[in-house]
């Protein structure tokens, strides 16, 4: 698949209008997390991939990312990848996002279609690219929300009972 990158251009203007929401996951030589890429980190961020959580907490940067999910992600060509999920980090006060948005179809909707202006405004392509659902719950929501329309792919969820090594190849499989 040709890789849909993006350029430094598209990139400020990405983090300008989507403040913290915006995160692709890069590392450097240390398997540890970039925090302010620079014109190469930045030629190696691409949409072709979409990770997409229920809700993920991030400060801008990624520093706070689940090791697991770091461990699925690193070599893999979902590094570089863009970061996002369906409900935004402020909305973790509700106990069961699942049960909430199932209750409440009008939220759910209003949710997805702020999701898609999200994949919309980054260049996600939904013929070509794919959204990477982190776990199952995520997978079910995002079928109902977004449908047959984008190409949905389920990963286990980083957090687990299973080893690394299994959720990596999980992952790997996924992005075939």
């Amino acid at each position: 698949m040709k890789r849909t990158g993006i350029n430094k251009e598209k990139y400020l203007k990405i983090k300008e209008k989507l403040g913290k929401k915006s995160n692709f996951v890069l590392f450097d030589g240390e398997k540890k997390l970039i925090k302010t890429p620079n014109d190469e980190d930045i030629n190696k961020m691409h949409v072709n991939v979409v990770l997409l959580g229920l809700y993920i907490y991030k400060d801008g940067n990624n520093e706070c990312l689940p090791n697991n999910l770091k461990s699925m992600i690193h070599g893999t060509s979902a590094e570089g990848a863009y970061l996002t999920d369906i409900l935004e980090q402020q909305k973790q006060t509700v106990c069961d996002p699942k049960q909430y948005l199932n209750k409440n179809p009008r939220k759910m909707n209003e949710v997805f279609e702020k999701l898609k202006e999200e994949l919309e405004y980054i260049g996600f392509d939904k013929k070509k690219c794919r959204i990477i659902c982190l776990g199952s719950s995520v997978y079910r929501i995002a079928m109902i929300g977004l449908g047959f329309e984008y190409k949905l792919k389920k990963v286990c969820h980083y957090s687990s009972d299973l080893s690394v090594e299994h959720l990596k190849c999980n992952m790997l499989d996924a992005l075939k």
